[in-house]
């Protein structure tokens, strides 16, 4: 005879039934959701790649990149030019433009399509053993910093740097004094090394050891060298170098650089310099000396009655 089966078989029929009914309802879900993942992620690497494209693609990187270091060698040629129009850049935004021919600087910045240059130029320290620093170092007037920045909307700014050097100078150097004074002219040392320890005149000074130009019980003392020709009026004066002894506190040394149109320098532009502090420094030159035909530089020492001080070399650049 038949027989019903158990009351519990139906229900375990049931459940298994509806679990089954879950399972394949679950698995819908994540095949959707999977589906929409995909369009949505789709959508945004499409605009992600677009906007690469834009502005980081393989044509606009190299434009990008190109724009970027024309705008170094714009400072470079800026520098090469006219130093002076060059260091008067420090601390400012610059855009750069080419007029015929030569670079120069042009407002704060410079566009190209989408592009925006702006050029800056910063000051250059070094430690003692020549090495840039960023802080706590001396000032190298023959060296500047050039940082170049293009930017764009939505995209990260590509920034170059580069260190430019006044390469070009040429040096006025005197180490020794030891030779015959009332010499007017200065002559290049590869020409007549005899002259490289003339100056014009002296009083006070101690000339009779090589190398060295001396005060000691003297109230004052004074010393004037011979002229150097610049050869242009195009020339631009960069820097005086002074090597000295400690300057004792009762002592000053000072240094009278002075340029002219004429040889008897009636009317010259000067500049004075000192610097009591250490046994080496260097000073930039004022634009005022600039677009003369002759130089010559004095040396004052006061104070020194009862102490002693030397100077050791002076170097004059330009270019």
């Amino acid at each position: 005879m038949y027989q019903l089966p158990p009351s519990d078989w139906f229900i375990t029929a049931i459940d298994m039934q509806i679990f089954s009914n879950k399972k394949g309802f679950s698995i819908i879900e994540l095949v959707v959701a999977i589906a929409l993942f995909a369009i949505l992620a789709a959508g945004v690497m499409n605009v992600a790649i677009n906007n690469y494209r834009t502005y980081y693609g393989v044509g606009d990187k190299q434009v990008l990149m190109q724009f970027a270091q024309e705008g170094v060698e714009a400072a470079r040629a800026i520098a090469d030019y006219s130093w002076v129009t060059f260091k008067n850049g420090v601390g400012g935004n610059h855009g750069v433009t080419k007029t015929s021919g030569i670079w120069g600087f042009s407002g704060t910045s410079d566009r190209l399509s989408a592009f925006t240059r702006v050029v800056t130029v910063a000051n250059v320290q070094r430690d003692s053993n020549g090495n840039i620093v960023s802080s706590n170092g001396s000032d190298d007037p023959q060296t500047k910093k050039v940082t170049v920045t293009v930017s764009g909307s939505g995209m990260q700014d590509y920034i170059l740097t580069a260190y430019i050097t006044d390469a070009g100078s040429r040096t006025w150097e005197q180490t020794d004094w030891s030779g015959a004074s009332g010499k007017t002219y200065w002559h290049d040392i590869s020409r007549t090394s005899s002259l490289s320890t003339a100056y014009s005149s002296q009083s006070n000074f101690t000339t009779s050891v090589a190398g060295q130009l001396t005060v000691a019980g003297a109230a004052a003392a004074t010393m004037t060298s011979s002229i150097y020709t610049i050869g242009s009026a195009a020339k631009e004066l960069r820097s005086v170098t002074v090597e000295q002894s400690l300057v004792p506190a009762a002592c000053s040394l000072v240094i009278t650089l002075e340029t002219s149109q004429t040889s008897a320098f009636s009317s010259p532009a000067s500049q004075t310099i000192s610097d009591a502090s250490g046994i080496k420094y260097t000073s930039s030159t004022s634009d005022s000396l600039n677009g003369q035909l002759f130089m010559r530089y004095k040396v004052d020492m006061a104070g020194c009655s009862t102490a002693s001080t030397t100077l050791y070399s002076i170097k004059i650049k330009y270019r």
